[in-house]
């Protein structure tokens, strides 16, 4: 920009420099002062081409005068483009700053995306294992009721069982007591019952023994009234005892 001043000044002063000599000249020989031209030794000739010349010069000038306008509307367009061109590099730096701004921004959220994402995951894996507890426990608790089922299964079959045995006991103990049971007679004697049940008289004593505490008088055996019922064991069990 100050290049283009300094070119401005020099032309004006060169054309200042040239036209000056040639104005002083044409006052000289202007047709206000017609024998000018006889003092200075001019012929016509030489006059006419001198203000030729002149006119030359004036042209000249104003073309130097117009081409230092140019150069100053040059200048103004050049110092125009250099504000255009930084107003332009300070929208490139705001733009520039904008997008740091921005990408940091993205830094800061891709971190945050991040950590979102890690803590999802951890409650993500924390759920699946408490899922899988859960699945554990579900299953411990069906093989702990299969086993109570199981379990129970089996006592209530170890009771029908028992209780089977303990009505097929009784139902035997009955039919024990039911075979073993004699009902006294008119008559009887407890040497007769066991002639009869023994075929061995001898053997009444084991019957008084099974009965003492049913006859009336335990120290007279053969005091037996009829309709009494006496428990007769078995030969075998006589033996035995």
């Amino acid at each position: 920009m100050k290049t283009l001043k300094n070119t401005t000044v020099m032309v004006f002063v060169c054309g200042a420099l040239f036209v000056l000599p040639l104005a002083v000249l044409n006052a000289q020989t202007s047709p206000e002062e017609p024998d000018a031209a006889v003092e200075t030794g001019l012929t016509a000739a030489q006059q006419q081409q001198l203000e030729d010349s002149m006119k030359r010069s004036e042209d000249a000038a104003k073309r130097a005068e117009d081409a230092a306008k140019r150069l100053d509307d040059a200048a103004k367009r050049a110092e125009d483009a250099v504000k255009a061109a930084e107003a332009l590099r300070k929208q490139a730096d705001d733009r520039a700053t904008a997008a740091e701004a921005a990408q940091k921004r993205a830094e800061e959220r891709a971190v945050a995306a991040e950590d979102s994402e890690k803590k999802t995951r951890a409650l993500f894996d924390e759920w699946a294992a408490a899922k899988a507890e859960e699945a554990r426990l579900a299953e411990e608790a069906r093989l702990a009721e299969e086993a109570r089922l199981a379990e129970e299964a089996r006592l209530a079959e170890e009771a029908r069982l028992a209780e089977e045995a303990r009505l097929a006991e009784e139902a035997r103990l009955a039919e024990e007591v039911r075979r073993r049971a004699y009902t006294v007679k008119e008559g009887d004697t407890l040497n007769g019952i066991a002639r009869e049940k023994y075929n061995d008289h001898s053997q009444w004593p084991r019957i008084y023994e099974a009965n003492k505490d049913r006859l009336t008088n335990p120290n007279n055996p053969n005091l037996i009234h009829p309709g009494l019922v006496l428990d007769v064991p078995d030969m075998v069990e006589a033996t035995a005892e």
